[in-house]
């Protein structure tokens, strides 16, 4: 499996805990390991911390219903600003 088969909001499970949650976050580090931030639903009306596990470890167990929209975050919104 890779990073691109695995769509925010999907529902995952790692194969080792069975710790299941809802993919939040993905990363890809220079030395080649790909991780995944898995947040569990509410317990008892309280959150959970997330956790992080290698892809390795993942499967899926339900595909996401909605896509997430992408809107861009921080940096300038306007036209290069140039110091004289």
């Amino acid at each position: 499996m890779e990073l691109k088969d695995i769509g925010f909001g999907d529902i995952l499970q790692d194969e080792i805990t069975g710790f299941t949650g809802k993919c939040i976050a993905k990363a890809e580090h220079c030395t080649g390991c790909h991780q995944l931030l898995v947040q569990p639903p509410l317990d008892n009306g309280k959150f959970m911390d997330p956790l992080w596990f290698d892809i390795e470890r993942i499967t899926i167990k339900e595909p996401a219903h909605t896509t997430p929209t992408s809107k861009r975050s921080g940096g300038p919104r306007g036209p290069s600003r140039q110091t004289r």
